[in-house]
């Protein structure tokens, strides 16, 4: 499972949080946070529901995002036995890794 932590020493980004030539980690997330609906229908088209904290993926319910609150961009795929942040879905659902970890500097980029 994706757990949302990141091997920093193999990505672009330093232990300070500054970028040494690429996109900021922390930017990217909150850049991906605020357009998680777009990703959501873009991944896994119209949910079931729009209203609510979480939303279901019409084709299949085991997929779900958090929307609101503190958790926003967390997701779940209970079928696939994969979750996540939206750094971790972005590169599961929408750059074919297994996770964000797996090529953190091409999820950042493409991101």
């Amino acid at each position: 499972m994706a757990d949302g932590s990141y091997d920093v020493g193999s990505s672009p980004v330093n232990s300070g949080g500054r970028s040494r030539s690429g996109p900021d980690r922390n930017a990217v997330k909150f850049a991906l946070e605020d357009r998680a609906e777009d990703l959501f229908r873009q991944a896994w088209d119209d949910p079931e529901k729009s209203t609510g904290k979480d939303w279901r993926a019409r084709s299949s319910s085991a997929r779900s995002m958090v929307m609101r609150g503190a958790k926003r961009g967390q997701w779940f795929d209970h079928k696939a036995a994969l979750s996540g942040d939206i750094l971790d879905f972005f590169a599961v659902e929408l750059c074919g890794l297994n996770k964000a970890n797996d090529d953190f500097p091409r999820v950042l980029r493409e991101a």
